[in-house]
């Protein structure tokens, strides 16, 4: 079909392979499922997903259809690599060239922020993959220690921060 081969050309034209998405220890795999959505429509290329130590979760049959609903099919145009914890990744990205900063709150009390920068004062001229956390943790001590800088979303709303 000649419209589904203009449609596949011009979608990867655009897609970006200077930003790459994190997800460090997400354990919803519905939150995953979108995550990978979110980021195979906005043109991203590459996604790396970092396993809690246990490893990678089982999905139940029902949960997997699920998620194939959430991320309606974007998991077939997103490069996705898995890693078993932080140290792995960090050493992918950064053999790739990339910086590395990791998703915290505005207003972290974590010892581990160093001066967080909102999103939109990040270099993105350069290669960047920021880094997302566990729904009730955050970000692993880890993936902190290793990355070159954290960032905050902006919330202007009455929620703290967003569900990941």
């Amino acid at each position: 079909d000649p419209q589904r081969m203009a449609r596949l050309q011009r979608a990867s034209s655009f897609r970006m392979q200077g930003l790459s998405i994190v997800l460090d220890g997400i354990e919803d795999p519905g939150n995953r499922a979108a995550v990978i959505r979110t980021a195979e429509g906005l043109g991203l290329l590459h996604l790396h997903v970092i396993h809690p130590p246990s490893g990678p979760i089982e999905n139940s049959a029902r949960r997997t259809a699920r998620n194939r609903a959430i991320t309606t099919g974007g998991q077939k145009w997103v490069n996705i690599e898995e890693h078993i914890g932080p140290a792995s990744c960090v050493d992918s990205l950064r053999s790739q060239g990339f910086k590395i900063f990791t998703a915290k709150p505005e207003n972290a009390q974590d010892d581990s922020v160093s001066n967080p920068v909102p999103l939109e004062d990040l270099d993105f001229a350069h290669k960047t993959a920021l880094v997302f956390g566990n729904e009730h943790h955050g970000i692993s001590q880890e993936m902190s220690k290793l990355a070159d800088g954290d960032f905050t979303i902006p919330m202007f709303g009455l929620t703290e921060s967003l569900n990941i």
